[in-house]
């Protein structure tokens, strides 16, 4: 959706050991960005590729 749904993600995964650590599997910047976005939407935050 935004630039506030990012942040809120951001906060989110960090007060989430199981969420870093998806997070910090990624092999590199583009699939941490993907992996980001998914886990974003799971947990009702809403951006894009492009805004993350």
């Amino acid at each position: 959706m935004s630039q506030p749904d990012v942040e809120r993600f951001y906060e989110i995964a960090r007060n989430s050991e199981e969420l870093q650590a998806m997070l910090g599997a990624a092999e590199d910047r583009d699939s941490f960005v993907e992996t980001a976005v998914r886990l974003g939407q799971e947990n009702g935050c809403n951006f894009t590729l492009d805004e993350a």
